[in-house]
């Protein structure tokens, strides 16, 4: 009786930890197919206090892609209108999200790192969405002025 109610006790426990991962891995690609389109649509480009990416889009809207501890948020704001519209997207307990400039590009990194890794360092699990600095894309001002 007692194996039987460790049995039902683990396979629900794996149950969980099986959709939380799962809810994590949508959230992660619903949030880089969003960055990808904000980052086709930009007329310009800033890295921002090395956690906030702003986007200028071609339509007058501002995006911007804060980076924190477990999760993403995106807040879409109208030149014309004080409504704004944020997102978060959940990474994961084992991922972190970084927002860099490079010489040649923009990137975003989702690091993935072993459960208790106090360092944080990052395997080849990692995802890093690069956007590069092209002709038509400008830089824009990433001191916020």
């Amino acid at each position: 009786m007692m194996v039987a109610i460790q049995i039902i006790h683990r396979a629900l426990s794996f149950g969980g930890s099986f959709q939380k991962q799962q809810n994590a891995n949508r959230s992660t690609s619903l949030l880089v197919r969003q960055f990808r389109f904000d980052s086709h649509d930009a007329s310009s480009i800033a890295l921002r206090d090395n956690r906030s990416l702003v986007f200028q889009t071609s339509n007058g809207k501002q995006v911007t892609y804060r980076a924190n501890e477990n999760y993403v948020e995106r807040e879409e704001a109208a030149n014309d209108s004080d409504a704004l519209k944020r997102d978060r997207y959940g990474l994961g307990p084992n991922r972190v999200a970084s927002l860099q400039e490079t010489e040649t590009a923009f990137q975003l990194l989702i690091a993935t790192h072993a459960a208790g890794d106090t360092e944080r360092r990052s395997n080849p699990k990692s995802l890093l969405v690069e956007i590069p600095r092209e002709d038509g894309i400008q830089e824009g001002d990433s001191n916020g002025q």
